[in-house]
């Protein structure tokens, strides 16, 4: 299972870095469908943390998660108001 979600997320990642700018409309709908992903991510890890709280121990790969993707956020956001 392992190598192959490592092999989804190597063409995941080459075909987000291949992606080119179109129309308006089209940049809206990417932008639509990354802010559904990534409320999806955030709230499961969230769900993952309380979930696991409730058992008294709470695996640190997700609030590592948690803070990568929110940092991620952030920069995205500083990097697109510096670029546009």
């Amino acid at each position: 299972m392992a190598p192959f979600l490592v092999v989804i997320f190597i063409i995941f990642a080459g075909l987000l870095w291949k992606e080119t700018p179109g129309d308006e409309r089209e940049q809206f709908h990417k932008f639509i469908a990354s802010r559904f992903a990534y409320f999806a991510v955030i709230t499961t890890l969230i769900f993952g943390v309380v979930f696991q709280s409730f058992k008294g121990e709470v695996d640190p790969f997700l609030i590592i998660g948690i803070c990568i993707a929110l940092l991620a956020k952030i920069l995205g956001l500083i990097y697109g108001h510096i670029k546009h």
